[in-house]
Parts: structure tokens; sequence; C-alpha cells
């Protein structure tokens, strides 16, 4: 793995991770001891949105003028990707949004959909395994690198 590659991952998996993991630390030692809610799933749903975004934007600006058709299409395609991606983590902080703060204050609806908050965080965390296994494949099929932000 060359070290523009190195950086470019750390930039794109690794840094984007630590606002999740301090505040992460900071739940498990204010509630002296680690839980479910020492986790943010509204955290990471919006690195994965953020993130996405920094790759899709390398994604369409790193093409170069020797590509056939092929690479420009599969590039597109990966492009696309990150942009479903997007859209499903935006849709994901917006109903964990939606459901905390209905459930905050109605005791009935807390009870009615607690089950479905508990589904939208469990999917927000498994979409970042296929967010980073993504970004990976892009990042070695088309040798995105740093200078191309």
């Amino acid at each position: 793995m060359k070290a523009s590659s190195s950086l470019w991952r750390r930039l794109h998996l690794v840094y984007p991770l630590i606002p999740f993991g301090i505040e992460a630390t900071l739940r498990v030692i204010l509630n002296q001891g680690l839980c479910w809610h020492s986790f943010n799933a509204y955290t990471l749903a919006l690195i994965i949105m953020f993130t996405s975004f920094f790759v899709m934007r390398s994604l369409y600006t790193s093409g170069g003028d020797a590509e056939n058709d092929e690479q420009k299409s599969e590039r597109h395609n990966q492009a696309k990707t990150f942009e479903g991606i997007i859209m499903a983590s935006l849709a994901l902080f917006i109903a964990l949004i939606l459901l905390e703060t209905m459930m905050t204050n109605n005791i009935k609806i807390k009870e009615q959909f607690k089950s479905s908050l508990i589904a939208l965080k469990v999917i927000t965390y498994v979409l970042y395994p296929f967010f980073a296994y993504c970004t990976v494949r892009a990042q070695q099929s088309f040798k995105l690198n740093t200078s191309t932000l």
C-alpha cells in the first residue's frame, strides 16, 4: 500500500470516527460503564453522510483524460453508490431524530416505537462497514489520493 493511499484511507475512514469515539468515551466515563447508549447512531449517520460526500467528490474530480468510456462509467457508478449512501444515512439521521423527539415526552409513543428506534440504530451501525468496504474498493479501483480532495 502506497503512502498516498494510506493517507487517503486515514482521512476518509479513521479520522472521521474521532468525534464518534470521543463522544462514546465521554459517555462511558459519565455513565461509569459501557452500554448500548454509549454509542450514538446520530453521530455515526452524520459521519457516514459527510464522508460519503467527500469520497463521491473525489470520484467525480479525479477522472483523467486517459480513461476510456468503461472506466468513466465505472467511476460514475461508484459515485452513484456513494450518493445512495448519502441519501440512506440522511434518511436514517432524520428518522432517528424524529423518533427520539417523539419518544421524549410521550410515554405511549415511547413503548410503541422503542423497537423501531433500536432497529434504526442497528441499521446505522451496520451501514458503516458497508460504507468502509465501498470506500476502500473505490480507493483501490481508481487510485484515489489526497490531491483529489
